[in-house]
C-alpha cells in the first residue's frame, strides 16, 4: 500500500522520465485504413488480372 500512495499507476518506479500518453483519433484511423483497403484491394485486383492474362 506504501507504494500503491507513492505512484498509483506504477509509472514512476518503472521508466526513468514520465511517459507521454497520446490520443489516437479513432474516426481519423478508421478512415485511413479504409483507404488503405480499398488501395490494396484494387491493386490485388490488378495484379491477379495480370497473373491471369500474363501481361
Amino acid at each position: 500500500m506504501q507504494f500503491y500512495d507513492l505512484d498509483p499507476t506504477g509509472m514512476t518506479f518503472r521508466y526513468p522520465e514520465p511517459v507521454k500518453m497520446h490520443q489516437i483519433d479513432l474516426g481519423n484511423l478508421k478512415a485511413v485504413m479504409n483507404r488503405v483497403g480499398t488501395f490494396l484491394g484494387s491493386l490485388a485486383d490488378v495484379w491477379g488480372d495480370g497473373v491471369n492474362n500474363k501481361f
